[in-house]
C-alpha cells in the first residue's frame, strides 16, 4: 500500500507544475517520513516550501525531516522559521526546547520550556521535558563537583515532576523521570543532605505540609519505590527492572547493617534476573549483574564473570563489561588477565577513566616507575575518587623520598608537569564528596604545606587528627599540624600539639617543640627540649645541628662564653653544621676575635661550591670586608658565586644588592635574579627597581615599583619603594603627571597605615633615606 502510494505520489510531482501540486510534494514528504527515508523527505518538504514560503505546516515537517535525519540544527532553524509564522504553535516550541535539550543546551533549553510552561502550565510533555532538561543539567553539575547546585536541581525537578503526576499520574515515564533523580544523590555525602521532596510524592495528603525534606537514606527508599509505581504502569520493561535492580544496590552500599545490606543485595540480584529474562540480549544487564554478584555481601564471583563475558558476547565493544572483567580478576590476584582486559577497554574508549584506573593500580602493585604517569592521566580524562586519591599518594611519595630529589623523574614528574596543583586540585574535590577519610586530609596537608599554603594545609591537619581521635594514630598527623600551626606563627597551638603526642617524644618531635618555645621566649623549657633531643641523635651531623639550636638559647640568655663552646662543640662534629659555622665566625667578629672568625671562615669557604650555602658564606664574607674597611672587594665575591652558580637566582641578587650598596648599580643582574625566581619575590622586585633608579630608567623602575604593589600590597616596603621612585622620578613629569599628589599620598600611606611588624627592609630604609628629602 506504501508503495503503491508513493508510486502515485512521484508520478504527480513529475507530471504537474511545482505551483499546482505543494498537496502532493507535501505528501510525499510525510509519506517518506514513514518509510524512514529522511533525505528524501527533506527533499519533498523544501520543493512544497518553493511552492509557498509562508506554509506553517512545511516548516513544521521539514523540521521534523530534518530532526528525523540527525540535522539538529537546521531541524531548529525550520521549527524557529515556523514559530516566526505562528508565535503560539506549542508544537514548535516544544520541539526547539526538545532539540536544544539533545544538543547539550541545557540552559537553553531549561528556557525554551518555562515559556511553554508559562504559557500552557498544564502541558504535561513540557513539564516532562523541563524536568529531564534540569536532570541532564544536575548530572553535569555532579561530575563537576557542584553538589550544592544538584541538590537545588533535584528539588525544583521534583517538584515539577509532583505537577505532572497530578495530572497524569499513569505516565510511567513520570515516576521513572523521578526515581532517577532521587537517585542522583547516591554520591553526594550523607552529612547535611536534605531534599526537599513534595508529599504528593511521598503519596502524603497532609494539608498543612506541602514537602518534607529527606535525607540520603530516605531518598534512595523513594527511588526503588517510584521505581516500583513505574512498573506496575509498565511491567515487561526490561530498563525499568534493571534500574530497579541498580536502585536497591545503591542503598545497600549507603547502609552499614549488614543484614539489610544482604537482603538489598539480593533483591537487586533477582531485580536483574527479572530483566534478563524480559531481554537477555541488553548487554548492560549482564554487567550490572555481574557488579552486583562481584560485591563482598554476595560474594560469587564465577557469577560476576559468567555475567561480564555474556555482556561482552552480547556487545564485543563494550568498554564498561572489559573493565569490569579486569576489576574482577584483579580482586582475584590475577594480574595478568587484569591488564589484559584493561588494555582491550582502553583500545575501546581510550577516555574512559576506569580502565586507566585499573592500569595504575597493577602498576602500582609491581612498583613501576610509569604509576604516577597512570595515575595523573586519570585526574587529567575526568574525576574518579580513586584516581585522586592514588595520584595524590604517588605525589607524596615521591616528595617524601629524598633519594629522588635530584633525579630526572623528580624533575619531569613533580617539577615539569606541575604535579603538585594537580594533586591538590583533585584531593581538594575528593575531600569536598567524602568527609571521613582522614588519610587523605593528611595527604591533602602535605601537598599544601610542600606549596607553602601553610593556612590551608593547618585546616586539612586539623580536619584529620579531629578523625582520627576516634580511631587512634593521630600522632604523625598532630606532628604535620604542629609544623604548619609554627610556619603560621601560632607557636602556642604549635606546642600544644607537640605536647598532645602520646608515643615517645623522638628527635623530630623535640627539636620542633625546641623551635616553638623558642618562638614563645620560653627559653628555659626550649633549651630543655633540645637537651632531650641531643640525647636521641644517632648521627653526629644530628647532633651538630641540635647544638646550634642550643647555642642560638644560650646567646639569648647572654651567656657568651657557653654559645661560643656549643659552637665549637658543634664544628667538630663530622660533617660540622654550616649554620653553627656561620654564627661561629659572626660572634668572633662581635667579640673581636680574628683567631675565631678567620678560622670559621676558612671552613665555610670549603661550602662555596655547595648551592645550598654558597650565598650565606659569601654574603657572611662581604660584611667581614666591609668590617675591615676592604668594601671594594665585596663586588668581586659575590661575582665569583654568580660565576659558581649561574642557575641561583639569590647569587644574582646579591650581587646586584652589593652594586647597589657600591653605587654601581646593575639593573641586569637584579632582572636576572628576578626572571630565575619563580612567580617574581618582593625582594627582586624591590632591587630591580632600585638598580633602575640609580641607573636613571625611571619609567623601567616605575614599571617594577607598580608591579610590586599589586603583588604585594600589604607590605609597607613596596609603598616605601614606590614613594622613593616618584621621588627620584620627579623631574619625569610624564611619568606621575596623572596625580600631582601623589608624592605626598604615599608619604602619607607609609607612615600614617598600619603595617606588620615583619616588614623590615633596611635596603628600602636605605634609599628612602637617601632619595626623599
Amino acid at each position: 500500500m506504501q508503495e503503491a502510494n508513493l508510486q502515485l505520489l512521484k508520478e504527480v510531482t513529475e507530471s504537474v507544475a511545482l505551483d499546482s501540486c505543494r498537496w502532493a510534494w507535501l505528501r510525499l514528504g510525510l509519506a517518506y517520513l514513514d518509510t524512514g527515508d529522511s533525505t528524501a523527505a527533506v527533499t519533498a518538504f523544501q520543493s512544497a516550501l518553493r511552492s509557498d514560503p509562508n506554509d506553517l505546516h512545511c516548516w513544521e515537517c521539514l523540521g521534523d525531516a530534518y530532526s528525523s535525519r540527525g540535522s539538529y540544527t537546521a531541524a531548529l532553524k525550520a521549527y524557529s522559521k515556523a514559530i516566526e509564522l505562528d508565535p503560539d504553535s506549542m508544537y514548535c516550541m516544544y520541539q526547539v526546547a526538545s532539540l536544544k535539550q539533545t544538543v547539550g543546551q541545557y540552559t537553553e533549553s531549561i528556557v525554551e520550556y518555562q515559556l511553554i510552561l508559562e504559557r500552557f502550565p498544564d502541558y504535561v510533555p513540557a513539564l516532562k521535558g523541563y524536568a529531564e532538561a534540569r536532570l541532564l543539567q544536575a548530572k553535569a553539575w555532579l561530575l563537576q563537583y557542584l553538589d550544592g547546585r544538584v541538590v537545588d536541581a533535584c528539588e525544583v525537578i521534583l517538584e515539577t515532576l509532583a505537577r505532572a503526576v497530578g495530572l497524569q499520574p499513569r505516565f510511567s515515564c513520570l515516576w521513572k523521570l523521578a526515581a532517577d533523580t532521587c537517585s542522583l544523590v547516591r554520591r553526594l555525602p550523607v552529612e547535611g543532605l536534605l531534599v526537599g521532596v513534595p508529599d504528593r510524592l511521598l503519596q502524603q495528603r497532609s494539608e498543612e505540609r506541602h514537602a518534607s525534606l529527606l535525607g540520603k537514606d530516605a531518598m534512595l527508599s523513594l527511588a526503588s519505590k517510584c521505581y516500583g509505581r513505574a512498573l506496575t504502569l509498565q511491567p515487561d520493561c526490561s530498563n525499568l527492572w534493571h534500574d530497579l535492580g541498580v536502585s536497591y544496590y545503591h542503598q545497600a552500599l549507603c547502609t552499614e547493617k549488614v543484614a539489610q545490606k544482604t537482603e538489598l543485595l539480593n533483591k537487586a540480584v533477582q531485580a536483574l534476573k527479572k530483566a534478563i529474562s524480559l531481554n537477555p540480549c541488553d548487554h548492560s544487564l549482564w554487567n550490572a549483574l555481574g557488579v552486583i554478584a562481584i560485591s563482598k555481601e554476595i560474594g560469587k564471583l564465577d557469577l560476576a564473570q559468567h555475567a561480564f563475558l555474556k555482556s561482552i558476547e552480547v556487545e564485543q565493544s563494550n568498554v564498561v563489561a572489559w573493565t569490569n572483567l579486569g576489576t574482577l580478576y584483579l580482586i582475584g590476584k590475577n594480574p595478568q588477565l587484569a591488564h589484559e582486559a584493561f588494555k582491550v577497554a582502553q583500545s575501546l574508549d581510550p577516555s574512559y577513566v576506569n580502565c586507566w584506573i585499573g592500569q595504575a593500580l597493577i602498576a602500582e602493585e609491581i612498583a613501576s616507575e610509569d604509576t604516577i604517569d597512570l595515575f595523573r592521566h586519570t585526574t587529567k580524562l575526568g574525576m574518579h575518587p580513586e584516581g585522586a586519591l592514588g595520584f595524590a599518594q604517588c605525589v607524596c611519595k615521591t616528595l617524601l623520598d629524598q633519594s629522588l630529589r635530584d633525579t630526572e623523574l623528580y624533575r619531569y614528574s613533580i617539577e615539569h608537569l606541575a604535579a603538585l596543583p594537580a594533586a591538590v586540585d583533585a584531593l581538594s574535590k575528593y575531600t569536598l564528596r567524602f568527609h571521613h577519610n582522614a588519610v587523605a586530609y593528611n595527604m591533602l596537608g602535605l601537598l599544601l604545606e610542600s606549596m607553602r599554603l601553610y593556612r590551608g594545609a593547618a585546616a586539612a591537619y586539623a580536619q584529620a587528627v579531629s578523625l582520627m581521635k576516634e580511631k587512634g594514630g593521630q600522632d604523625l598527623v598532630r606532628l604535620n599540624y604542629a609544623s604548619a600551626l609554627y610556619e603560621l606563627g601560632a607557636y602556642s597551638n604549635a606546642v600544644e600539639e607537640y605536647k598532645a603526642v602520646t608515643v615517645k617524644a623522638d628527635l623530630e618531635t623535640l627539636c620542633g617543640l625546641g623551635l616553638a618555645l623558642f618562638k614563645l621566649e620560653s627559653l628555659k623549657e626550649s633549651y630543655q627540649a633540645y637537651e632531650k633531643a641531643l640525647d636521641l641523635c644517632q648521627c653526629s651531623n644530628d647532633k651538630s645541628h641540635v647544638l646550634v639550636a642550643m647555642a642560638m638559647i644560650s646567646y639569648k640568655f647572654q651567656d657568651v662564653s657557653g654559645t661560643k663552646s656549643l659552637l665549637f662543640k658543634s664544628s667538630l662534629c663530622q660533617p660540622p653544621s654550616v649554620p653553627g659555622l656561620l654564627a661561629l665566625c659572626a660572634l668572633g667578629s662581635l667579640q673581636r676575635d680574628e683567631t675565631l672568625s678567620r678560622a670559621s671562615l676558612l671552613e665555610l669557604y670549603k661550602y662555596r661550591l655547595d648551592s645550598l650555602h654558597v650565598v650565606d658564606v659569601t654574603r657572611l664574607l662581604i660584611r667581614m670586608l666591609s668590617l675591615q674597611g676592604r668594601p671594594e672587594l665585596s663586588v668581586n665575591e659575590a661575582s665569583k658565586a654568580v660565576i659558581l652558580h649561574p642557575q641561583l637566582s639569590s647569587a644574582w641578587a646579591l650581587l646586584a644588592e652589593v652594586l647597589v650598596y657600591a653605587s654601581r648599580a646593575n639593573t641586569a643582574c637584579a632582572l636576572k635574579a628576578l626572571n630565575l625566581s619563580p612567580g617574581g619575590s618582593q625582594v627582586y622586585l624591590v632591587l630591580a627597581s632600585l638598580c633602575a633608579i640609580t641607573s636613571q630608567h625611571y619609567k623601567a623602575a616605575m614599571r617594577y615599583a607598580e608591579r610590586a604593589a599589586h603583588v604585594y600590597p600589604g607590605e609597607r616596603s613596596v609603598w616605601m619603594l614606590l614613594l622613593a621612585t616618584c621621588t627620584a622620578a620627579q623631574s619625569e613629569k610624564s611619568i606621575i603627571e596623572a596625580d600631582a599628589n601623589l608624592r605626598s599620598k604615599l608619604t602619607d600611606l607609609v607612615k600614617t597605615s598600619h603595617w606588620p611588624d615583619s616588614d623590615n627592609n633596611t635596603l628600602i630604609n636605605y634609599w628612602v633615606n637617601s632619595v626623599i628629602t
